[in-house]
């Protein structure tokens, strides 16, 4: 009976929002339960419900932060479980139930479609079962050509069935910029001079990352940006700005650094360097130890892991958009113009006081568990601390080597601010309180003194 009250108050969601975040509690307490099993440890012995539940929370957040090795600890039970809630989480819990429907062909209900249309972030759910289709189909589609590109270099060194196995797992979890891998502890760092796993992992990260919505546009208007929409020219600005500009910078600065650039060539520290531009917009893949970097660094990949990926793809973070807009809000309010205008068009008030909004609640989210793991976890260095909540928060999964070391409190923490990061901080907000009717009525206005 209390299974099915419980089951019933998931269901029964008063909102879009808390319905699907409802759902990815439900999916989280499953793949959970069945990760603690011994089938699914190599060991055969039981794995710890915090190490479950972190493994659980972080693959279908596609975080790809972890409290165990994946490839040694999970056997290949453990990671198909975990390959599966890496799909799911990619996919979107809700597009990926939509499969069922699509496959035998049952009719959507308008409250199907509000549920997808709110986990897809679209104004309408106006032609949202054609969005799904294409979605479903164009990622298995570039996940297919992502995996026959690692076998090139994975069933020679795997054989046949290993290196198929490899590849389609890591082409999977680059895609949905998960960032988990069953190569070792120490990540892709054996294949830092590999071009072909380099640059097929960064080819899908960026594709995975810059969102549907963008891709559909491309493909759609031929490759002309003055046809694009605002919102397609800004995530193709900001997305060449933060794999450039970052690339360039880890060159300079870590050029000498023998723990990180200075073992390699030119080609080596240019190839290196991008990849880890490339990784820090929320996939968690690595082929340098983060730990090794200089405190300047680690500051650009504190900054780079908040902005995250784009709207609408497996990315997480506060967003390309979203930060690049509060760069033009800032830029308006600074010269007096009347108006936040960008490429002849201007972007309404109520956009800009949502992404105010969600910047002000990812700062006070960030902020408070910021103090709570200073407290938890006090013996580890600050950097690395914010540097796990900043990877956490933009669902990246890079680590400079702390999270199997956090205590039960902050590996908690670290959970809830994946989930926080993968839901979206308004988002969240919307889950436990709604959303607010508007007032038939404006209260006087009054100024206040700022500045």
């Amino acid at each position: 009976m209390k299974v099915k009250n419980f089951l019933s108050n998931i269901f029964k969601a008063k909102n879009a929002t808390r319905f699907i975040l409802n759902m990815y509690i439900l999916i989280i307490i499953i793949g959970a339960f069945i990760l603690m099993l011994p089938i699914s440890s190599n060991s055969g012995n039981f794995t710890s419900l915090m190490d479950a539940l972190f493994t659980t929370v972080s693959a279908i957040c596609v975080t790809g932060l972890t409290t165990v090795t994946t490839a040694t600890h999970w056997s290949v039970i453990g990671k198909f479980v975990i390959i599966i809630l890496i799909q799911l989480g990619g996919l979107g819990i809700m597009t990926a139930a939509s499969i069922i429907s699509l496959i035998f062909n049952k009719k959507m209900s308008i409250s199907d479609r509000l549920h997808l249309s709110e986990e897809k972030n679209t104004v309408s759910i106006q032609g949202i079962i054609r969005l799904i289709k294409f979605i479903i189909y164009s990622t298995f589609i570039i996940e297919l050509v992502g995996a026959i590109f690692f076998m090139f270099t994975f069933i020679p060194e795997y054989g046949v069935l290993n290196g198929i196995a490899y590849s389609i797992f890591h082409s999977i979890s680059a895609f949905c910029n998960a960032g988990f891998d069953i190569i070792g502890s120490e990540s892709l760092t054996k294949y830092a001079l590999n071009v072909n796993v380099s640059l097929v992992i960064s080819a899908l990260i960026i594709i995975g990352g810059i969102g549907h919505k963008v891709i559909t546009e491309i493909l759609e208007k031929k490759f002309s940006f003055k046809n694009y929409s605002l919102h397609t020219k800004l995530v193709i600005i900001m997305t060449a700005s933060l794999l450039i500009f970052p690339t360039i910078f880890f060159m300079i600065v870590e050029w000498n650094n023998p723990e990180t650039l200075g073992q390699y060539g030119f080609f080596g520290k240019l190839l290196v360097s991008f990849f880890e531009s490339t990784t820090l917009r929320t996939a968690g893949f690595f082929t340098t130890n983060q730990k090794m970097y200089s405190n300047a660094s680690a500051l650009i990949m504190i900054l780079m892991m908040f902005i995250g990926g784009s709207p609408a793809g497996t990315a997480g973070g506060f967003k390309t958009t979203s930060f690049a807009s509060m760069f033009l809000i800032t830029k308006s309010n600074v010269k007096q113009e009347k108006n936040i205008v960008i490429f002849r068009r201007t972007i309404s008030s109520q956009i800009t006081k949502k992404i105010i909004a969600l910047f002000t609640i990812s700062i006070a989210w960030i902020f408070t568990i910021t103090i709570l793991m200073s407290l938890t976890d006090s013996a580890k260095d600050f950097v690395d601390i914010i540097y796990e909540i900043l990877s956490a928060y933009g669902t990246v999964g890079l680590t400079r080597g702390i999270t199997p070391d956090l205590s039960e409190l902050g590996k908690i923490f670290i959970m809830a601010t994946m989930i926080f990061g993968k839901i979206g901080p308004i988002s969240m907000i919307y889950a436990f309180i709604g959303k607010s009717k508007p007032k038939t009525f404006k209260e006087q206005e009054e100024n206040i003194l700022i500045g």
